[in-house]
């Protein structure tokens, strides 16, 4: 499979990890559903798990958390192997949307509970981790309303919320930006990347590829059940990005476009043209597109990690 240039020298270059998967298969009613796969996330990372519906995300997740056995390979937490009931995932939160919590129960009852389930008690260490709970989650008064009253976006915070509580070292999130307003995928953004500053790992599965761009520092792509694409954000480059120029003279622009030498392929769109970009710098005919004096109402340039999707969805990537 050719295309996208990525770089593995540091999902294997580190040896030991906070989560790792080592050649990861499973298959269920004889389909397979995961193949080898084999990525590891270290302390201060962030990676976003991608991949359409039955590419094998959660499944993988589920292994992560013990609940599943692979039919080959193994999962890693801190260097062992992972197993049901193993005490390094004492060390771990799982936050699966906002299953597992108590609708019958307020919000405030929940973290409570998740807390003592943890092991901590009525103490003043205790008491601080309710209090920064309840801050994060940003539900002031509704703490005391039971959660089965609560929207989607309502529950997915408090979920968030009881899967920071008492400090883990790796943070895995299913579609944690689901239901979120935009205010609170920013706060949800920022809790995040301050949690990486202090050396926390999280695992997050997103179909909101532009959000995957500012959350994560790394990516990893399940296509059918494999990883076709691993590493970095900043080290992959897709083969072209699309750029679409919204303009009232298309004619005019698709001629400036059709000349340019980065420019592989054009489409007609309702006021305006899609341009095909080789790679991912589309500056110079972004430039082009507006040096020569054509009237252009609006610029918009393709998310680099949606362009690296796009291409490893239709085309494979490498492994």
């Amino acid at each position: 499979m050719g295309g996208i240039m990525t770089s593995t020298q540091s999902v294997f270059s580190a040896a030991l990890y906070t989560a790792e998967f080592r050649s990861v298969s499973k298959s269920a009613a004889d389909r397979p559903v995961l193949r080898d796969v084999s990525f590891g996330v270290g302390a201060g990372e962030v990676w976003g798990l991608l991949g359409p519906n039955g590419s094998g995300k959660s499944t993988l997740l589920r292994i992560l958390a013990g609940l599943l056995r692979p039919d080959d390979g193994s999962a890693f937490l801190f260097g062992c192997r992972v197993r049901s009931g193993m005490a390094e995932l004492a060390r771990v939160r799982f936050a699966f949307e906002s299953r597992g919590l108590l609708p019958h129960h307020t919000g405030l009852a929940n973290l409570h509970l998740a807390l003592r389930a943890r092991g901590l008690k009525d103490t003043k260490e205790y008491a601080n981790a309710i209090q920064r709970a309840a801050e994060r989650s940003e539900l002031g008064g509704a703490l005391s309303n039971r959660v089965s009253t609560y929207s989607l976006g309502m529950r997915q915070r408090l979920a968030l919320a009881i899967a920071t509580l008492g400090d883990p070292n790796l943070i895995v999130l299913d579609e944690p930006t689901n239901g979120l307003d935009h205010e609170h995928v920013i706060a949800l953004r920022e809790h995040i990347s301050k949690y990486a500053r202090t050396g926390g790992a999280v695992l997050l599965t997103s179909h909101c590829l532009a959000e995957v761009s500012e959350m994560c520092t790394h990516i990893a792509m399940l296509r059918d059940g494999e990883l076709v694409i691993c590493g970095p954000i900043g080290t992959l480059t897709p083969p072209d990005t699309t750029v679409t120029v919204l303009t009232p003279n298309p004619d005019s622009v698709w001629r400036v476009l059709s000349a340019h030498p980065a420019v592989t392929h054009l489409r007609e769109r309702s006021g305006g043209v899609t341009a095909t970009v080789k790679g991912d710098s589309p500056v110079p005919v972004v430039r082009a597109a507006t040096a020569m004096g054509v009237e252009v109402s609006h610029i918009s340039v393709e998310d680099r990690v949606a362009a690296i999707y796009r291409h490893a969805m239709n085309e494979g990537g490498r492994r």
